[in-house]
């Protein structure tokens, strides 16, 4: 019997001639197809899960978002009370005696804002009614410890929080 004319490749009962696994030796066969594009695959699985991964464990970049914050001193008053942002901590600044003073604004309590009261030269807390002195130091309330104080420079005329 001749072997079909359809496929070249297959004996007279359909059995495969050269290559025990069908086809010729030089093409690969429809399984090894297959198994290479499913090891491409979950090649590209796996990549696709371990690079965010692997991004979110190595360390980030230092990045400085800490503005400065500069104010001439001729505008500044006296008895009066500047408030700032940096880095997330609100920040009074207080022209009291021709002197610039700058503290962190939360009560060392329980991290309320404090206001400036310019008649009694005192800092009050909303929350327990504490009271600071100019200096930022305890006067009475349930607090202990002062304001923390800023640290600043004077340059040219310019106050520098940096």
């Amino acid at each position: 019997m001749k072997s079909c004319p359809y496929n070249p490749g297959s004996g007279p009962f359909g059995e495969a001639r050269g290559n025990p696994r069908g086809g010729s030796p030089s093409q690969p066969s429809r399984r090894g197809f297959f198994h290479v594009c499913f090891a491409m695959m979950t090649g590209a699985a796996g990549f696709i899960v371990a690079f965010p991964i692997f991004s979110f464990l190595r360390l980030p970049k230092r990045i400085s978002t800490a503005k400065t914050i500069e104010l001439p001193l001729a505008g500044l008053s006296e008895d009066q009370a500047m408030f700032f942002e940096r880095d997330g901590t609100q920040i009074v600044l207080i022209y009291t005696n021709r002197e610039p003073k700058a503290f962190d604004a939360a009560c060392t309590h329980l991290g309320c804002l404090v206001s400036w009261d310019q008649n009694e030269h005192v800092f009050h807390c909303p929350c327990h009614g504490a009271v600071f002195d100019d200096q930022g130091a305890a006067v009475k309330g349930p607090v202990n410890a002062p304001l923390k104080k800023i640290k600043f420079e004077i340059a040219k005329g310019v106050l520098v929080i940096a």
